[in-house]
């Protein structure tokens, strides 16, 4: 079985091996591709594309439905005919062209011919955005911009990213301009009779260094990232005269951030829920050694452990992570690992957290509405999250504050129109038996809002 486009348009051919004659099996309009037999070699199963896009079809293996082909009557494309001796004709002319052309050195340093751009989304568990990336020729320069929403605040930001990759290590210079809100409430200050709201913008600029590492054994892909980046933020517009240790507000702030991370994970099928195989570390430190009128210190730790699970695209994953603050922090960086599952973030001086997870493929509906929507795969989840935090009262005594957490995740992935990236919009039920209460919330990108 084979693909032939003897008529302008893609169709499968067979072969009959006994009596040496050539089948046209199909007859598509637009056209047939990677044809296959059917386990009980009954039918012919084939990808048939039409003006909806590609669709999965079948045939009967049966040689009196299939056209012989007569190979002393050469049938020629009409309908391409003329489009084919144009092309035949621009090649030669393009050919002798190209003889006249002088040959001469890129710089990699050429960074600013723009070769392709297409779309972004992406979330980190606590903000989403969207936006557009580009990359020069040669690839070594990529560039994004874009708006984000974090969750925690209800308020957007915008950002523009540039990458130098020409070299060994990756230089990265980043902008970004943050919505801020400080509320303060009603009796938090001596003689405070209402609540004091303020909206304000965060702006912070950062450079990096990091030394990515990636190789592939077997079915397996190694990650590992060493990096290190200054950032300086600084508020703009702050109007209150008190705050909160987590905000900059009318200050400015300089610190260092240093990593390391990796990433183990084994090659997965369409249909599986995520990698089955996979394992990840993470060790992150951030301080403030340059002694700015904000002093902050963070210590981090994150691992987790990906299996196989009952089913045959399932998988189960277990999480484990490590907070630490510094005692005399005047300033407190916002966490690089996940909180539990349905409380807001707080701040502790140590905090500890495990979590579970139940990841499986429900549908793949493969339904299009029309040309605007396609829906690929409706998904689902079970998940647990326990954790302790622990810090000191007003008297300088140890205190411990405890979370757990359970629930369900459903949610579905589609592509609007023609654009590639895929979106997931779904809903999450969340449990906190600690506080006895069943909370509801929407999800966007695995973000619950």
């Amino acid at each position: 079985m084979y693909n032939l486009a003897q008529k302008g348009i893609d169709n499968i051919f067979i072969f009959n091996i006994k009596t040496k004659q050539k089948y046209q099996v199909t007859n598509a309009k637009f056209g047939a591709f990677s044809g296959v037999f059917s386990s009980d070699n009954k039918e012919i199963v084939f990808t048939d594309f039409t003006s909806l896009g590609h669709h999965v079809a079948k045939i009967p293996l049966d040689f009196n439905l299939f056209l012989p082909v007569n190979e002393s009557i050469v049938e020629k494309p009409a309908q391409f005919s003329n489009w084919m001796k144009n092309e035949s004709d621009f090649a030669k002319k393009s050919d002798e062209i190209t003889q006249n052309l002088k040959v001469s050195s890129y710089s990699k340093w050429n960074i600013l011919n723009i070769n392709s751009w297409g779309g972004l989304a992406g979330t980190d568990g606590t903000s989403a955005s969207i936006g557009i990336d580009t990359q020069d020729l040669l690839s070594t320069t990529v560039a994004s911009t874009g708006v984000g929403y974090n969750i925690s605040e209800q308020q957007s930001n915008y950002f523009a990213n540039i990458s130098y990759q020409g070299l060994f290590p990756i230089f990265d210079l980043n902008f970004e301009n943050t919505g801020r809100q400080t509320v303060i409430p009603k009796g938090s200050i001596k003689d405070q009779t209402s609540d004091l709201v303020d909206n304000w913008r965060q702006q912070s600029v950062s450079f990096g260094v990091s030394l990515p590492l990636t190789y592939r054994r077997n079915k397996f892909t190694n990650n590992f990232n060493l990096s290190s980046r200054f950032t300086h933020s600084e508020g703009i517009g702050y109007d209150l005269k008190y705050g909160y240790t987590t905000q900059v507000g009318n200050k400015s702030v300089q610190s260092l951030t240093n990593y390391l991370s990796f990433n183990r994970q084994k090659k997965f099928a369409k249909r599986d829920a995520g990698s089955r195989w996979a394992q990840s570390a993470l060790i992150y430190l951030r301080n403030t050694p340059f002694g700015n009128n904000l002093q902050s210190n963070l210590f981090a730790l994150q691992g987790s452990l990906t299996f196989p699970a009952f089913l045959k695209h399932d998988l189960i994953r277990f999480r484990a992570n490590y907070i630490e603050n510094g005692v005399n922090n005047q300033y407190y960086f916002s966490s690089p690992v996940v909180f539990p599952r349905g409380y807001e973030y707080n701040i502790f001086d140590k905090m500890t957290s495990f979590s579970a997870d139940y990841k499986t493929p429900i549908a793949d509906p493969d339904f299009a509405l029309g040309r605007l929507l396609y829906f690929q795969r409706i998904k689902g989840g079970l998940f647990m999250d326990i954790g302790q935090g622990q810090f000191l009262d007003s008297n300088n005594k140890n205190q411990v504050q405890n979370f757990s957490s359970f629930g369900v995740d459903l949610s579905t992935i589609f592509t609007i129109m023609r654009f590639d990236v895929p979106i997931e919009l779904g809903v999450r039920f969340n449990y906190l038996p600690n506080t006895k209460q069943f909370l509801v919330t929407p999800l966007i990108l695995d973000i619950p809002f």
